[in-house]
């Protein structure tokens, strides 16, 4: 048995040109078009799931996340597949870079210099790991079930 996948990366809901930001909805239209005659030409005229590698949004913001998530829902249409069947996987655009703390980029600097050794040290306290994790919490972004709403 095998299976399809539609892998996608750095979608970004927004581009920034200049000081403004564009999506290029006509970009992701085609983006749809392209999965639609895909999957038509697998045997099973469907696809397993779709996998999103990172940047999903441009700056991790609600509404780049909401329009994410209609999007998604017009892909899974042309995949063929359960909107419960995305997998996502943050990247480095989807953390609203305002939400993280001082004591968070901090952190984040120090492991950067210090690697492995400075990381075991901040997970080994309870309140550095609730500081360091708090900068990766997607608070903003649309949970996969919540498709359905959409």
């Amino acid at each position: 048995m095998s299976f399809s996948y539609i892998h996608l990366s750095d979608i970004h809901f927004g581009q920034e040109k200049g000081s403004q930001v564009f999506v290029n909805d006509d970009v992701k239209e085609e983006l749809i078009s392209d999965v639609r005659k895909f999957v038509s030409e697998l045997p099973s005229k469907t696809a397993h799931g779709i996998i999103i590698s990172g940047d999903i949004a441009y700056a991790g913001k609600k509404e780049e996340y909401d329009n994410a998530g209609q999007w998604l829902h017009s892909l899974t249409a042309a995949a063929g597949c359960e909107r419960t069947s995305v997998q996502m996987v943050p990247g480095n655009h989807d953390v609203d870079q305002s939400k993280i703390s001082f004591t968070a980029n901090l952190m984040v600097k120090e492991i950067s210099i210090n690697g492995d050794k400075a990381l075991d040290q901040f997970l080994e306290s309870e309140v550095d790991r609730e500081v360091f994790y708090n900068k990766f919490l997607l608070t903003d972004l649309l949970p996969i079930h919540q498709l359905d709403q959409h």
